[in-house]
């Protein structure tokens, strides 16, 4: 039986979100109200073989019947229309490629208490997940990695103080820029010989 079944799971952090949503033409107020819902997504296993995606949220509810490796028309939240076929990769992986005016992949691992989805369209990717993290000075937070494009990681850790560090890595050299409320260091380190 896969972790998935009689389940349901509610999204708990984002990161990238945002850039994920202009990459894919989605307008401002869209945006917003995407970055403020909190949506609820489950997995169905239906008695002919198939499945059904649903996510439910306050801002939009949607439902996707689908069987694997087979190709469906799908209505995707923001509205637009694509071809869209979904597989598995063992019972707890669900990849999801959509095919349209910019096509999207969002690869879905489940696992026994939580689910992550990772979405990609062009080079942005966003990734729905989170981790504790000790940080250098001891305090614990919660944190999300992402990288934008191949050179470009971006880490953001909540707690009582939010602080994000963007690392951007170079052929000779890696740059951190590191925020915590108006407060920003950057510090540079060479290439070790």
């Amino acid at each position: 039986m896969a972790v998935w079944e009689g389940k349901k799971y509610k999204l708990s952090d984002s990161s990238n979100f945002e850039e994920y949503m202009k990459e894919l033409g989605v307008g401002f107020l869209t945006r917003k109200v995407g970055n403020s819902t909190y949506p609820t997504v489950e997995l169905v296993k239906n008695d002919d073989g198939s499945f059904t995606l649903n996510t439910l949220s306050t801002f939009k509810n949607t439902s996707i019947k689908f069987k694997p490796g087979e190709e469906f028309d799908e209505e995707t939240v923001d509205g637009r229309k694509v071809k869209s076929v979904c597989t598995f990769e063992g019972e707890n992986k669900l990849v999801h490629d959509q095919k349209g005016d910019k096509p999207t992949q969002i690869v879905r691992e489940f696992k026994e208490d939580e689910m992550t989805a990772v979405m990609t369209v062009n080079n942005v990717v966003c990734t729905r997940e989170e981790f504790d993290e000790e940080t250098v000075d001891g305090r614990k937070v919660k944190s999300v990695c992402t990288f934008e494009g191949e050179n470009k990681l971006v880490h953001d850790q909540k707690g009582d103080k939010p602080t994000q560090i963007v690392r951007e890595f170079k052929e000779d050299e890696m740059t951190a820029v590191m925020t915590v409320n108006n407060v920003v260091c950057t510090r540079t380190y060479k290439l070790a010989a």
